[in-house]
């Protein structure tokens, strides 16, 4: 299916995307660090307009490749949380995220929540259909909602 999203021209394949996320483990369960424990409890208190735009893509927000710490917010009661996702499909026209000049090519969901696309595949899943895509994530003020002290 395509999609045009901000100045980027997606072809994505919602089925496949959908069945191979169906397989993937929460970020929670695959690292388990205090870090992605939050991530993965605070995907249900995203923004609607995240939560839709993941499942309008076939893709579940819990299942991230890679979820990173970036660094505590409000004094420890939110995080700047980056990372990926994987999805499968390519890019029609459009420039991919990592832009040569340094700056980066985001397409805003809503306020704090930042997406963009690249063809570079960090960390493969060894059963990733092909063609594929990276979503690279750019979220802050997710809130810390861990019963545990924000260490970040």
């Amino acid at each position: 299916m395509i999609f045009r999203l901000g100045n980027i021209t997606l072809d994505i394949d919602i089925e496949k995307t959908a069945e191979f996320h169906a397989g993937l483990q929460t970020a929670a369960e695959s690292c388990g660090c205090v870090g992605c424990r939050n991530y993965d409890m605070a995907c249900s208190s995203f923004p609607e307009a995240v939560r839709e735009f993941f499942s309008m893509l076939g893709m579940n927000v819990r299942k991230a490749t890679e979820i990173i710490s970036w660094n505590a917010e409000d004094e420890g009661m939110a995080m700047h949380y980056g990372g990926f996702y994987h999805m499968c499909g390519k890019i029609v026209e459009g420039e991919e995220v990592w832009k040569d000049d340094g700056k980066l090519n985001l397409l805003e969901i809503c306020e704090g929540y930042s997406v963009g696309f690249t063809t570079e595949i960090s960390l493969p899943e060894e059963d990733l259909p092909q063609p594929a895509l990276q979503i690279e994530i750019f979220f802050h003020g997710v809130p810390w909602l861990l019963d545990e002290e924000n260490p970040y």
